[in-house]
C-alpha cells in the first residue's frame, strides 16, 4: 500500500469516527426542544453525510448556476467542446437539469434525482474527473414555471460538490440568486465566472467586494463561452481565463483531488450545522440556567426546613447522646480507676436507688421503692426511643403541603419559559409531589441519622485515645496513691517501729472528702470536655444538612433533563471543536494521489 493510500485511508478513519460521535449524540433522549430541533438537524445532516461518502470515489458533480440569461448553457457547451445544452435568447433556456457525463459512467450511485434531469452523454476530455450539471434559473419571471425550477434546484444543489456561478454586468447584484446561493454553498467549493467578457465591462473587482461578507478569498473568471466554443470548433486552443476553468476542471478538480474537495466540502457542510446548533443552543441557555438556580434555590429551601427542626430536636435530646456518647466512651475504655469511676458516676442514680431498699422496713416499702425504681427506668427508655424517633418525625412534618405547591408554581413558570416539555411543566397533583418529597425526606432521614452515629463514634474515639487516658488517669491515681501510701505507712511501719499512732478519724474523713471532690472534678471535666466536642459536632452536622444538596425530590425529572442538557452542550462544545481540529490537519496534510 502507497504512502498515498495509507494516507487517505487515515483521513476516511478520521471522519468515520466524528461522523459515529455525532450519531451518538443524536441518540441522547432530552426532553428540551432547542436540544431536539438540533438533533433533527444532525441527523438530517448525517444522511447527506452517507451519501457523500458513498461518492467518495466518484467523478466530482460541478453544478453551472446563475440567473436568467447569464451564459450558464453557453459555458457548458464550451467547457465539453461541443453543443450539449441549447443555449439563445429565449429565456428560459434550461427548464429542467441537464446533466453532460461520459457514455460509461454508473449514474445509479451518484445519488442523483435522475427522474426529474436530462442525461447526456459525450466524450470530452474535461469529463474524464468531473459531471458537469446545466443548472435551471432561479429568477425566471413565471410562477407557475418558477415553482418547478426552484424544486428541482433544491433536490440537485445539495448533491453536488463544486458550484460555478455565473452572472453578467447586469445581473451580478441580483438578491434572488444571492440567496438560492447563500442556501446551496454549505457543503461545496463554489467558484465565480463573469461571463459575456467580449461585450461587458469587468465587475469582478466589485463583485469581490460584495462577496467579501459570504466567501474568503473568492476565485473569479471572465470567460467569453462563444468564442471559445468556437475557438474549439476551428482547432484552436482558448486561451485566458477560460483556459484557467478549464485546468480547474481537468487539473485541480482531478481524480487525485477528489478526496480533498469531498472531504473539505463534508467539513465546511458539518461545522456549519454544528454552528447552527451551538446558536440554538445559546439561544436557551440562558433560560436553561434560570431553572437550575430555581430548582437549587427551592432543594435548598426544603432542605433547610428540615435543617433548622433538625437543629432544634438535637439540641432537645443533647442529654441522650450525651449519654450514648459516654457509654460508648467507658464500653470502650477497659478497666482501668479511671474507667470505673466514670461508670460509678453513671450507675450513681441507680445504686442510690438500690440503697434505699435496704432501708425500707416492711414489704410495702420494698414494693413502691421497686415500682418506683421500674418507672425510672421505663422512663429512661421511653426517652431513648423519643430521640431516636425525633429525626422521623422531623422528616415527616418537615414540609407540608403548602410548600411544596409554592415550590411547583415557582419551578413551573421557570420550566415553561425554558422551553421543556409540557409533561415536565404541567401542574401535578398533590399526592404525587408528597410521594416525591418522601424521597426528599427520606435522604435527609438516612444522611442525619448515619452522620449522627458518625459524630458520635468519632467523638468517642477521640475521647478513649491513650494521651487522653494517660492524662485523666495520672491525675486520680496521683491522689489515690498518696493516700494508699499515707494509710500504708502509718500501719505497717509507723506503727510498728516507731511507735506511731493509727491516723485518727479527723485524718479519714478530710481524705474522703478530697477524695470525692477530686474524683468528681475528674469526672466533670472529662465529661464537660465530651459535651464541648459533641457540641461543636452537632454544630457542624446541623450546618453540612442545611447545605445539603439533594439529588432527588420533587423535581427529579425537572433536574435530571437540566443535567442531560448540559452534558449534550458540552458534546456538541467538543464536537464543534474537533471539526475545527480536523480542518486544521487535513489543510495542513493535502491528499496525494500516490508515491
Amino acid at each position: 500500500m502507497s504512502n498515498g493510500e495509507l494516507a487517505r485511508l487515515q483521513d476516511l478513519a478520521r471522519i468515520d469516527e466524528l461522523v459515529e460521535r455525532l450519531g451518538e449524540w443524536t441518540q441522547h433522549t432530552v426532553p428540551w426542544q432547542p436540544a431536539r430541533q438540533a438533533q433533527a438537524l444532525v441527523r438530517r445532516l448525517l444522511d447527506r453525510v452517507d451519501s457523500l461518502r458513498l461518492r467518495i470515489e466518484a467523478p466530482l458533480v460541478v453544478a453551472v448556476f446563475g440567473g436568467s440569461g447569464t451564459g450558464k448553457s453557453t459555458l457548458v457547451n464550451a467547457l465539453v467542446g461541443q453543443d450539449v445544452t441549447e443555449s439563445g435568447r429565449e429565456r428560459p433556456t434550461t427548464r429542467k437539469p441537464i446533466l453532460v457525463t461520459t457514455p460509461d459512467l454508473d449514474l445509479e450511485p451518484l445519488g442523483l434525482p435522475l427522474d426529474s434531469i436530462e442525461v447526456v452523454r459525450v466524450d470530452s476530455p474535461v469529463l474524464r474527473d468531473v459531471i458537469l450539471v446545466d443548472c435551471p434559473d432561479p429568477d425566471t419571471g413565471e410562477v407557475d414555471r418558477d415553482a418547478g425550477q426552484m424544486e428541482r434546484l433544491d433536490k440537485i444543489l445539495p448533491l453536488c460538490d463544486v458550484l460555478l456561478h455565473t452572472t453578467t454586468q447586469q445581473k451580478y447584484r441580483s438578491s434572488r440568486v444571492a440567496d438560492v446561493l447563500s442556501a446551496s454553498n454549505t457543503g461545496c467549493r463554489v467558484f465565480f465566472v463573469q461571463t459575456h467578457a467580449n461585450i461587458d465591462t469587468d465587475i469582478r473587482d466589485d463583485w469581490v467586494q460584495q462577496l467579501s461578507g459570504d466567501f474568503e478569498d473568492p476565485e473569479l473568471f471572465l470567460v467569453d463561452g462563444l468564442a471559445a466554443l468556437e475557438d474549439q470548433r476551428q482547432g484552436r486552443r482558448p486561451g485566458g481565463d477560460f483556459a484557467r476553468l478549464e485546468h480547474l476542471l481537468t487539473s485541480r478538480l482531478a481524480a487525485s483531488a477528489r478526496l480533498e474537495v469531498r472531504r473539505a466540502n463534508l467539513l465546511d457542510l458539518l461545522e456549519e450545522a454544528l454552528d447552527a446548533c451551538r446558536d440554538e443552543f445559546d439561544a436557551g441557555w440562558p433560560d436553561v440556567e434560570a431553572l437550575e438556580r430555581a430548582l437549587q434555590e427551592q432543594h435548598e429551601r426544603l432542605v433547610g426546613t428540615l435543617a433548622d427542626r433538625l437543629a432544634e430536636e438535637l439540641d432537645a435530646s443533647r442529654y441522650l447522646w450525651e449519654r450514648r456518647l459516654l457509654e460508648s466512651v467507658t464500653n470502650d475504655w477497659g478497666f482501668s480507676p479511671f474507667s470505673g469511676l466514670l461508670r460509678l458516676s453513671q450507675g450513681l442514680s441507680g445504686l442510690l436507688a438500690s440503697a434505699s431498699l435496704l432501708r425500707a422496713r416492711s414489704s410495702a416499702q420494698v414494693a413502691l421503692l421497686g415500682a418506683w425504681q421500674g418507672g425510672r427506668w421505663l422512663a429512661s427508655r421511653s426517652r431513648q426511643r423519643d430521640a431516636d424517633n425525633r429525626l422521623e418525625q422531623v422528616a415527616v412534618l418537615g414540609i407540608d403541603d403548602s410548600a411544596l405547591r409554592e415550590s411547583q408554581l415557582v419551578i413551573a413558570g421557570f420550566a415553561g419559559t425554558a422551553r421543556l416539555d409540557t409533561e415536565l411543566t404541567e401542574a401535578r397533583p398533590i399526592e404525587s409531589l408528597r410521594d416525591d418529597a418522601a424521597t426528599l425526606q427520606q435522604s435527609f432521614l438516612d444522611d442525619a441519622g448515619t452522620q449522627i452515629e458518625e459524630v458520635i463514634e468519632t467523638q468517642a474515639a477521640r475521647s478513649r485515645g491513650w494521651s487522653v487516658r494517660l492524662f485523666y488517669e495520672i491525675l486520680l491515681t496521683t491522689l489515690l496513691g498518696f493516700l494508699l501510701y499515707r494509710i500504708g505507712r502509718n500501719f505497717f511501719y509507723d506503727t510498728l517501729f516507731r511507735d506511731a499512732k493509727f491516723l485518727p478519724l479527723e485524718f479519714y474523713l478530710p481524705a474522703t472528702a478530697v477524695t470525692l471532690l477530686w474524683a468528681a472534678v475528674l469526672v466533670m471535666a472529662f465529661t464537660r470536655r465530651l459535651k464541648r466536642g459533641l457540641g461543636a459536632a452537632i454544630s457542624r452536622l446541623a450546618e453540612t444538612v442545611a447545605r445539603h444538596r439533594v439529588a432527588g425530590g420533587p423535581f427529579v425529572e425537572l433536574d435530571q433533563a437540566c443535567n442531560t442538557a448540559t452534558r449534550l452542550r458540552e458534546q456538541l462544545r467538543l464536537l464543534c471543536q474537533r471539526v475545527r481540529q480536523l480542518k486544521a490537519e487535513l489543510r495542513t496534510e493535502p491528499t496525494t494521489a500516490g508515491d
